[in-house]
């Protein structure tokens, strides 16, 4: 062996950085700007408009109806089957509780009088249509 090749380099050899780096930053980039679009995905609705304002209450239970006529109870997708048993299962841990219901305006108004029945049956007593305010 040569003594080249028993002498041990001066030098430190690291991973080139940069293109780590670069990469990085691209994701981080793409993730902020693609998140901030995303609200509450599948449940886009077109609300009423209203000259009312609505002031937010301490015990409020939200419910979602869109055109299509599926459900989100607090942003988590329900079945119309389980309706009512998922309206008994938030009274009991909110009793004095508002439910707003948060119907498209192109909803079928007999599947928002299904939700305040369905409301009824589970001992909600107060309701609240959530509305778009008018522009002025």
């Amino acid at each position: 062996m040569s003594d080249m090749e028993n002498e041990k380099s001066p030098y430190i050899l690291w991973p080139q950085l940069t293109p780590l780096v670069d990469i990085v930053l691209i994701l981080l980039i793409f993730f902020s700007l693609s998140s901030s679009f995303i609200i509450l995905p599948g449940t886009k609705i077109e609300l009423p408009i209203s000259g009312f304002a609505w002031k937010k209450g301490k015990e409020e239970i939200h419910i979602t109806l869109t055109y299509d006529n599926l459900l989100f109870l607090d942003n988590k997708p329900i079945n119309w089957e389980n309706l009512t048993w998922e309206l008994e299962k938030k009274a009991l841990k909110f009793p004095r509780a508002i439910l707003v219901i948060h119907a498209d305006k192109r909803a079928l108004h007999g599947k928002v009088i299904q939700i305040m029945e369905s409301a009824r049956e589970a001992g909600i007593k107060k309701f609240a249509i959530a509305t778009e305010r008018k522009k002025e």
